[in-house]
């Protein structure tokens, strides 16, 4: 039987890995309910303090407890979608010196370690 509320739908946030679908799916689901306003608010109008609970409570929901240490101390949706935006968005900082780590492994320490362990391979043999 299909589930009637629409958060059951919309998979946690676990981490990186799920991210860009993540943010997609719940910024939809928050345009549906009207609560998109409470993140992106172009005219700076003051935002309903009702309405923000119900779109900080809602997004919350959608992440893993796991990834709760990135927004327990947001205060509004809006600092809870940053938070979350700068731990797993792939232009951040920690995603650049992630793909560098990646980069000196596979191109210069992995093959001076093949290189090693041939050589350690042709004096034992």
């Amino acid at each position: 039987m299909a589930s009637s509320n629409p958060l059951a739908l919309i998979e946690k946030l676990t981490g990186r890995e799920n991210y860009n679908t993540w943010r997609f799916a719940v910024k939809t689901y928050l345009q549906h309910e009207e609560l998109w306003e409470c993140i992106e608010n172009p005219k700076d109008e003051p935002i309903d303090k009702k309405k923000d609970m119900k779109a900080k409570s809602k997004i919350i929901l959608l992440v893993d407890s796991i990834n709760y240490v990135h927004i327990q101390e947001a205060e509004t949706a809006k600092e809870v979608w940053d938070n979350l935006s700068r731990a797993f968005d792939d232009s951040g900082l920690t995603r650049r010196v992630g793909l560098l780590r990646d980069l000196y492994y596979y191109t210069l320490w992995l093959p001076k370690y093949r290189r090693i362990r041939e050589q350690d391979n042709v004096y034992s043999a």
